[in-house]
């Protein structure tokens, strides 16, 4: 049963797409949480339409202005919600269990084209189960939402549907204006952080093709990395520290290991790459809000000598990491969003992809940090997740960290070919405990 869901204010201003936003594109980005208790399907509907008036995006439509410059019209057109009923009990999701391969039954699917139709951005699916349990399937065009700012909008949609009110999400900063401005120089350049290449549209399409059949022949599988592990990684930093003025973070530390460990598992190359990406509300060099709605992320490319890396202490690795992050400039940032605005904000004969997604079929390493993001907090009235994933298909050598919903360390969610996956288990230290998908 699908059924449209408005806010209570109606149509608000329109909110223009900035460089980053098209870049990234509006493909479907998939995500489920799971709920040992069923939650109240009147109560999530009244807390959704609450939340939509604090961010109209999520209920608005991708139009074209007469500049041909894409927006996203706060036209309350709405969102999707869907009940499904499910004859079987909960799934048993989590660390070291292995119900996870039909995850995608669980999300709603989304058009292909979202500009110039009625297409929603955002989709729910709800799904309960025998015995109790609810799986909230998400769906949203990427071009809304980067993740910080997608889990903000959930937290606050938990928060109408517990209390009534929002409080600790506060308010969100709709307008894309900061991002827009920061677009400064003539964008003709290439970018300084991202390199991307101009491709055909036939050579595009090819390029895609053979990238879904890398996927098809890949294995996921979820991880724990303990806290002790990690406290034990951390000490040994410290006393690699003794000798040097240079701190690196835990987070630093965990894509070392990562990185060196995925490169462990590929044949001989002279030279490997990491692609990281940053989020420019924690970059103090510009001044994006916290609160910001949108895609203020940008990548970042670390490269190195295969030998020197394996042979490199984990300290060493993650110093290269963060000396990547910490050289990114302010005059490089604002390059960047100018350039990604010139070449995304209007239609083209030809396509541009970024180097971090050509890499990938050059056996490039791509690892999303998601650990400071709030799931384990979200509680609609029943609770807070026993777990959340990302649904969709996976980039070969990707791996994305995130928070522990037991809080006994932090989870890492990794796509490897399978080659390559079980040297990666065999790799793994033994305090971490695998699980295939």
């Amino acid at each position: 049963m699908e059924q449209i869901v408005k806010s209570e204010l109606g149509a608000q201003a329109p909110v223009y797409l900035t460089g980053t936003d098209l870049s990234i594109g509006h493909r479907a980005v998939k995500r489920i949480l799971v709920f040992a208790e069923t939650q109240e399907i009147e109560r999530l509907r009244s807390g959704l339409s609450k939340a939509l008036d604090d961010y109209p995006v999520f209920a608005g439509r991708i139009r074209l202005d007469d500049n041909d410059l894409p927006y996203i019209d706060c036209c309350d057109a709405g969102v999707s919600l869907t009940i499904k009923e499910f004859d079987i009990a909960l799934p048993d999701y989590g660390v070291s269990r292995s119900s996870k391969a039909y995850m995608q039954q669980y999300t709603c699917s989304m058009a292909a084209d979202l500009v110039d139709t009625n297409e929603p951005l955002l989709s729910i699916q709800l799904n309960q189960f025998v015995g109790g349990g609810t799986i909230i399937g998400l769906t949203n065009a990427h071009s809304l939402a980067d993740g910080m700012a997608f889990w903000n909008f959930v937290m606050c949609w938990a928060e109408y549907t517990k209390t009534g009110k929002t409080g600790s999400s506060g308010k969100p900063l709709i307008s894309r204006a900061c991002l827009l401005d920061l677009a400064q120089g003539d964008g003709e350049q290439s970018s300084p952080l991202t390199d991307y290449v101009k491709l055909p549209q036939r050579q595009y399409r090819r390029f895609f093709a053979e990238l879904f059949l890398t996927k098809q022949r890949c294995d996921r599988c979820s991880f724990r990395i303990p806290t002790a592990t990690l406290k034990k990684m951390k000490a040994d930093a410290q006393r690699a520290m003794q000798d040097k003025t240079q701190w690196v973070s835990t987070n630093d530390l965990i894509i070392a290991l990562l990185w060196k460990s995925i490169v462990l598992t590929q044949s001989l190359r002279t030279h490997v790459a990491l692609h990281t990406v940053h989020n420019l509300r924690y970059l103090k060099r510009v001044d994006v809000p916290e609160n910001y709605v949108g895609n203020a992320v940008i990548n970042a490319k670390t490269g190195a000598n295969r030998d020197l890396l394996l042979e490199a202490s984990l300290y060493d690795i993650a110093l290269m990491v963060r000396h990547t992050r910490d050289s990114i400039r302010a005059e490089d940032i604002k390059q960047d969003l100018a350039y990604f605005y010139r070449h995304f904000a209007k239609p083209d004969s030809e396509r541009w992809v970024d180097n971090a997604i050509m890499g990938i079929l050059d056996a490039d390493t791509r690892i999303n940090n998601h650990s400071d993001f709030p799931m384990y907090e979200i509680d609609f009235g029943g609770g807070t997740p026993v777990w959340s994933e990302l649904a969709g298909s996976f980039l070969p050598r990707h791996a994305v960290i995130s928070p522990d919903p037991e809080r006994l360390g932090v989870i890492i969610h990794l796509t490897l070919p399978k080659p390559h996956m079980q040297k990666f288990k065999l790799l793994t230290p033994e305090e971490t405990v695998l699980y295939p998908c």
